[in-house]
């Protein structure tokens, strides 16, 4: 291959990257704010925390609502979303709600759900979790531990 052909097809090949590059970005929804990145890894007895539900609660209220949730791993690590689709946390300070809901132990009759962690951790007015989530994408990463494991119920009897 001579000089001029390897020229075009460095440049072709470049120009075709960008243009991949460019076009796969995420296209936000008209009035979500732009997110960024944000890892929260949940322990309980010093163990990771399989499939809990996590969900962000903004602390300041705006006139638009973004969900904003996610589940863990089996590593205990929850990367969040905003209204399921979009990878990444609009910017501010949010109370963080978890809960581990499974069936409890069956007995004769039935089983009742029962929830992992501390009833603390489900309520936005009783749990001890807060994130500021900010532009700085390196600083969007918090641990927590979520004391011992309780067995909660949260549902009547639910019969065979």
């Amino acid at each position: 291959m001579n000089k001029t052909y390897k020229i075009f097809f460095l440049l072709a090949t470049g120009c075709f990257a960008l243009l991949f590059h460019i076009g796969c970005g995420q296209h936000l929804p008209d009035g979500m704010p732009p997110i960024y990145p944000c890892k929260i890894t949940f322990t309980q007895e010093g163990k990771p925390v399989f499939n809990a539900s996590v969900i962000l609660h903004p602390v300041v209220q705006s006139d638009k609502y973004w969900a904003i949730s996610s589940v863990s791993d089996v590593n205990g690590v929850t990367m969040l979303s905003t209204n399921g689709n979009y990878k990444g946390v609009p910017a501010g300070t949010y109370k963080v709600t978890v809960e581990k809901i499974l069936p409890e132990a069956q007995g004769s009759k039935g089983y009742y759900l029962v929830d992992s962690i501390d009833i603390q951790y489900r309520s936005v007015d009783t749990t001890p979790i807060q994130v500021e989530v900010n532009t700085n994408k390196k600083q969007n990463v918090f641990s927590f531990d979520l004391g011992k494991e309780t067995q909660t119920r949260v549902s009547q009897l639910i019969e065979d």
